[in-house]
């Protein structure tokens, strides 16, 4: 009975946890019996308004250092990345530990402002341990 209950609290929370991204691809409605699927609204094309296109102006410098380092990093430069984040005035880069000489060069490098803060987790640690929680679940990768 305790691994029953154990067995379905973790698959509550897993699912609490995940449930942000597991959108459903559409839904059905029922007429006379007969259940026919709807289809999502298409959503229009956005245009972004004048201080929306300024800022994406001001990001673009930032855009290139975050993908430089995602690049670096996501490419086996070290397993304490955690990701990065824009802010209004700087990059934000999240690391276990301190980050390889490659990446700190990078860091140096950027003509712009980022900053360097640390993290609890890995990416890869994160990703090892929901793994390890889908296995005890007994769904792989996420059912």
């Amino acid at each position: 009975m305790r691994e029953k209950i154990r067995s379905i609290v973790t698959k509550g929370a897993i699912l609490a946890l995940l449930s942000p991204l597991m959108l459903a691809g559409g839904t059905a409605s029922a007429q006379n019996g007969e259940v026919k699927p709807v289809p999502r609204p298409v959503a229009a094309p956005a245009v972004p308004s004048p201080e929306d296109g300024a800022t994406m102006r001001r990001q673009e410098p930032y855009l290139k250092v975050v993908k430089k380092i995602r690049d670096r990093a996501e490419g086996g430069a070290d397993t304490g990345y955690a990701g990065v984040e824009l802010a209004a005035d700087r990059a934000i880069l999240w690391w276990r530990g301190t980050p390889p000489g490659e990446i700190r060069r990078i860091v140096r490098q950027a003509g712009v402002p980022v900053e360097v803060r640390g993290a609890r987790y890995s990416k890869q640690e994160l990703r090892a341990a929901a793994k390890e929680l889908w296995r005890r679940a007994g769904m792989e990768n996420g059912g």
